[in-house]
């Protein structure tokens, strides 16, 4: 993420976007998170949150308790283990969050995602994260 330069995710074919790593180096912290959700036709019931992390999902400093058994050869990135917890928990939407939001997430984190429940729904994420490093 570029300062500013925004973000855009939206649901993937499985329902879990993938990581969205942010730049946890500026001082202040701070993610701004906009979530817009529609619903496609008149049966969308799902629900939305968005996950973060403090563990690097792409592999170049894994966990080392989480990915104890994986060798990593230098400079080689890959999906890693990590410990995901709802957004809720920093300042940003609940899980299971059905409408729109607006929020920012003052507490350093590594990474995020959107995590949606129905094929019915379009739920837009856009992510901003300004300030200087």
């Amino acid at each position: 993420m570029g300062l500013g330069s925004p973000t855009y995710v939206s649901r993937s074919s499985s329902g879990v976007s993938p990581w969205q790593v942010v730049d946890n180096a500026r001082n202040p912290f701070a993610l701004s998170l906009s979530v817009v959700r529609t619903t496609v036709g008149s049966s969308g019931t799902g629900t939305y949150q968005i996950d973060v992390t403090l563990d690097d999902p792409t592999g170049v400093q894994p966990n080392p308790t989480l990915n104890s058994s994986v060798a990593l050869p230098s400079g080689q990135s890959f999906a890693a283990n990590v410990t995901a917890f709802p957004s809720s928990a920093v300042g940003g939407p609940a899980a299971g969050s059905s409408g729109s939001f607006i929020g920012v997430i003052t507490v350093p984190i590594k990474a995020w995602r959107l995590t949606q429940t129905s094929s019915n729904d379009v739920t837009v994420v856009t992510a901003l994260q300004p300030g200087p490093r």
